[in-house]
């Protein structure tokens, strides 16, 4: 009985040599078998040549057979893949279909999305990972290709890598804990996202990054010229005025007759898959970019002001008096600057007030039971106006303890003024004893003299000891604060050298003449004393050891514990103050209010979202096998389900709407909408609004919620829908009067990945038909703009006062030229130059920056020329000479300007001697190393040698991007 082995024995020569063959190729053709792209046609060689050659063993032209069979299936191989294809772009690496461009683009957002979250920075930067390809499909395929390339150069990025970076571009914001919660709120196909695809992920994305880095063409990024450094220069040297007449694409579409079915079809075809301009400038665009719907709640601090009941007298009186000590109403009174009033109330004024306790205790020693007072009195009035001005001079030095009496006097005045006051006091001994006879008849007037001395000097000690003991306290500083008493600095040195002369205990007297001396003595002497022995060498006191201040610093001292209290006034409760407290009574209020229902609002709108999540997971639990994640179109069965539950997303608004009612807010639906055509809105005030900042002096550089909705969005459905429904919150601080706070609370109830439309979607045909009129009615508005420009010129060459510039030529014209059209808008500029020179911001350890220049106008309030680019630039600055008039496009088309230039300086004809004077001195200088043109040039030198290697790249991988659409 034969069996198969029968076969294999009978035939075992020639099954060797097959096997051998297959061997060898499978371990030789390794790399090609890699290339999927490859795989097909040459596995339908290999399995045709084996199959056809067993075939033909039997008929012993197995050879022929085999050959045969591997013609055969190398066709097939190449031809199965076209039907397959169904549409996709093939390239060496494999065919781009739409199931894995899904993939593509679901692992692309999740590595954006963590980026967004992880580095701070990046939703203002934009997306992290990407190429700037034309559009997203190309820019998804182009990843790719770099993949590839990152391959042939060996670049491998492990976990610890991935790491690295992470901490590199987190700048230690990423913790083990927020990097679990990152990840594991989100999801790809269908399933949580493990720790080994979210690093398989971000290393493709790195390392895709790496080898674009690497293998870009850059030029060098100085110029190659020094014509290349002028022209620059001047760009930012040379300016001038431009009267410019706008006539906007729009405006002539209704001159434009309807396109046909084909028209539409053919545009549509051709530009699916591009967005508007990224093929060339004004080209059409019609795939769709990420849009979401949004439902909002909105509360602005008008509505809620106009709410609340009105100030009342009683509460503005009951803030004033609880508020009563603050700085709004209670202010420190500032004295006058009084001389008198300083050397009392200054740093010596306790020293000034012991002195006069000082001369009290004095005074009262003379006249114990005496006619001293008298004497004194007398003596006193014998002085002229000049001597009681030199008195009060001399008082005012007196008040300072650390200043001995006698030592501005010079020797001789000192001795006539010891024997002055000598006599003075004999005569003031003899006429008290003469007073008191009649009660001391029994006491010879000598003695009653002697008593009288003994007083005098027991008052001089007692002050001396006084001045020793505040000497001791404290360091005295020779600092006056009386306009009197100010002295240059070397004056100010000498004094403090000084030392009191040595008081013996029966000098009494003597001290008291040259106190008397000291009151006597001239002003102006005392300002210039002369240099004595007892200056050049200070006399030793052991009564007084006053220390050496010469070498301190010459600063006050003063006792704070002794600084008297400051003196307050208290503002008047007027017409003024009452409207300022009823307005901070009334924002107090008003801001509490809004916290309130804000809280209340969130509360019962949560309460709302969590019926989302339970019809939802009904819907999938009813239906199991049809949401089964394995499933090849598990995306797809999210999307119809996201779909199907559209009415009830409408019920939800609906009740939304309801609770935004009981709470005083505004209810606003958004519809599908991009982040650039939402934060552009003025319908949608929530555009403008940021998430709100923990300290609300920070609000503004807190991140606006369209980088914050619009990150998070990808193409995976489950990741999607766990976005929508959640209850965020978001302000937009007011700006002006009739700009007042806002406070938002929104939800997204659906949301569309970015895709290419049919034509039958949604608006889709609309564009397509505003496209193609727009393309037409560019030629209606050139002539147009055309016929204005010659009445410009015509204007402009009239001699003398009947001279015109545009704004006068164009008055009467409308924007189509018939009569009763849109008056035409006529606007002259502001001076500018192509380019400006921009501080970056502090902290970010940048210089300044070179930067196209704004075109702003003394009308509408310096409204900006919008759509403006370096083509338009280009054309005003180099194609046009000054008072010069030509029809300028905009950027992508949608407008075109007549424009007028005027006033440029400085010209070839003058002023351009001295700018190339200024040229050459800044290049020998410094070289530009330091200019602020140096990224901008090496940005347009570098562009072009970067788009052909770019071409290269696309060849290199047989992709034809001519061919995508078709």
């Amino acid at each position: 009985m034969a069996t198969p082995f029968t076969f294999f024995r009978k035939y075992a020569g020639g099954l060797m040599v097959v096997m051998v063959i297959l061997s060898m190729m499978l371990f030789t053709m390794d790399g090609i078998f890699s290339d999927t792209s490859a795989n097909l046609w040459l596995l339908g060689m290999l399995i045709g040549s084996a199959a056809f050659g067993i075939a033909g063993i039997g008929s012993g032209r197995w050879i022929q057979w085999g050959i045969g069979g591997a013609i055969l299936g190398t066709a097939l191989g190449l031809i199965l893949p076209g039907f397959a294809a169904g549409g996709g772009l093939s390239s060496t690496v494999g065919t781009f279909d739409q199931a894995r461009m899904e993939d593509l683009g679901t692992r692309r957002s999740i590595a954006n999305q963590f980026m967004a979250q992880v580095n701070p920075m990046a939703r203002f930067q934009g997306p992290s990972f990407g190429f700037g390809q034309q559009n997203m499909s190309l820019d998804l395929i182009f990843g790719a290709l770099m993949r590839a390339e990152a391959d042939e150069l060996g670049i491998a990025i492990d976990s610890d890598g991935v790491s690295q970076y992470l901490k590199e571009v987190g700048r230690g914001e990423l913790t083990e804990e927020k990097y679990l919660t990152l990840r594991n709120s989100m999801s790809y196909q269908g399933k949580a996202l493990d720790e080994e695809t979210f690093q398989e992920i971000l290393s493709d994305e790195i390392r895709g990054r790496l080898a674009f880095m690497m293998l870009q063409t850059r030029t060098t990024s100085t110029p190659p010229a020094p014509d290349v450094y002028w022209q620059y220069f001047r760009r930012l040297k040379v300016r001038q005025q431009v009267e410019v007449a706008t006539l906007n694409v729009d405006q002539f579409l209704s001159e434009i007759a309807e396109p046909t079915d084909s028209e539409i079809e053919n545009l549509f075809e051709e530009f699916k898959e591009y967005f508007p301009n990224s093929k060339e400038p004004g080209s059409p665009g019609f795939a769709l970019r990420t849009r979401a719907n949004l439902a909002y709640l909105e509360l602005d601090a008008k509505s809620v002001e106009n709410s609340l009941d009105a100030i009342t007298d009683e509460e503005v009186k009951a803030y004033y008096e609880e508020n009563k000590e603050g700085p709004l109403i209670r202010s420190i009174v500032i004295p006058e600057d009084d001389t008198d009033g300083d050397s009392e109330e200054g740093t010596d004024g306790e020293a000034a007030a012991e002195e006069k306790t000082d001369d009290a205790k004095t005074d009262d020693a003379k006249s114990d039971d005496t006619k001293s007072d008298d004497a004194k009195t007398d003596d006193k009035a014998e002085t002229t106006d000049e001597d009681a001005s030199e008195q009060s001079d001399s008082d005012a030095k007196e008040a300072e303890p650390k200043k001995p009496a006698a030592q501005d006097m010079k020797k001789e005045e000192a001795a006539a003024a010891e024997k002055a006051d000598a006599n003075d006091t004999k005569e003031t001994v003899e006429e008290s004893t003469a007073t008191e006879k009649k009660d001391s008849e029994k006491k010879p007037a000598e003695e009653k003299a002697e008593e009288a001395k003994k007083a005098v000097e027991e008052k001089a000690t007692e002050a001396k000891e006084e001045v020793k003991q505040q000497t001791a306290k404290k360091p005295v500083f020779n600092q006056d604060q009386t306009e009197e008493g100010q002295k240059t600095d070397t004056t100010k040195k000498t004094e403090t050298a000084e030392q009191p002369k040595e008081v013996e205990a029966g000098d009494a007297p003597k001290a008291s003449e040259e106190k008397q001396a000291d009151t006597k003595t001239d002003a102006g002497d005392q300002a210039t004393p002369e240099k004595t022995d007892s200056q050049e060498k200070p006399a030793q006191n052991d009564t007084l050891a006053i220390p050496d201040m010469s070498s301190l610093p010459d600063v006050p001292s003063f006792d704070t514990g002794d600084m008297p209290e400051p003196e307050y006034e208290y503002r008047e409760l007027d017409e003024e103050l009452s409207k300022l407290i009823r307005e901070l009574i009334m924002a107090d209020r008003v801001s509490d209010e809004m916290a309130s229902r804000m809280k209340s609002a969130q509360g019962e709108m949560e309460l709302l979202a969590r019926r989302y999540g339970e019809k939802r997971m009904q819907m999938i639990e009813a239906d199991p096998s049809t949401y089964d994640a394995s499933a090849a179109d598990y995306q797809e069965s999210l999307k119809s389900l996201r779909e199907s539950m559209g009415d009830f997303y409408a019920e939800l608004n609906a009740d939304l709407k309801k609770l935004g009612s009981k709470y005083g807010f505004a209810f606003v639906e958004t519809g599908l909408i991009g982040g650039q055509e939402l934060r552009s809105s003025e319908d949608f005030t929530i555009g403008a609004a940021t998430e709100p900042s923990a300290n609300p002096m920070m609000q503004f550089q807190a991140t606006p919620i369209v980088n914050s909705i619009y990150s998070g969005l990808s193409f995976d459905e489950q990741n999607n829908a766990g976005l929508m429904f959640q209850v965020s919150k978001a302000v937009r601080p007011g700006s002006a009067a009739d700009e007042p706070e806002r406070r938002f609370l929104y939800w997204l109830t659906d949301i569309s990945p970015q895709h290419v439309p049919e034509l039958d979607e949604a608006g889709v045909r609309d564009t397509v038909v505003t496209a193609l009129k727009s393309e037409k009615a560019r030629e209606l508005v050139k002539t147009r703009g055309e016929a204005l420009a010659k009445i410009v010129k015509a204007g402009l060459n009239k001699e003398g006062d009947e001279k015109q510039k545009l704004v006068d030529s164009l008055k009467d014209q409308t924007v189509t030229g018939s009569k009763g059209g849109v008056p035409l808008a006529r606007r002259v500029s502001m001076p500018f130059s192509w380019m400006r020179v921009t501080q970056a911001p502090q902290m970010s350890f940048q210089g300044p920056q070179a930067e196209r220049s704004i075109i702003t106008f003394e009308q509408d309030g310096g409204a900006p020329l919008d759509m403006i680019g370096d083509r338009f630039m280009s054309v005003i600055f180099e194609d046009m000479k000054d008072e010069d008039v030509q029809v300028v496009p905009n950027f992508d088309y949608s407008a075109y300007h007549v424009v007028h230039v005027t006033n440029r300086f400085p010209t070839p004809e003058i002023g351009e001697d001295g700018l190339r004077e200024e040229f050459a001195k800044e290049a020998q200088q410094t070289g530009f190393r330091n200019s602020p043109l140096l990224p901008v040039m090496s940005t347009d030198l570098n562009r072009p040698p970067a788009i052909k290697w770019q071409d290269s790249i696309w060849k290199k991988y047989q992709i034809d991007l001519n061919a995508d659409s078709e």
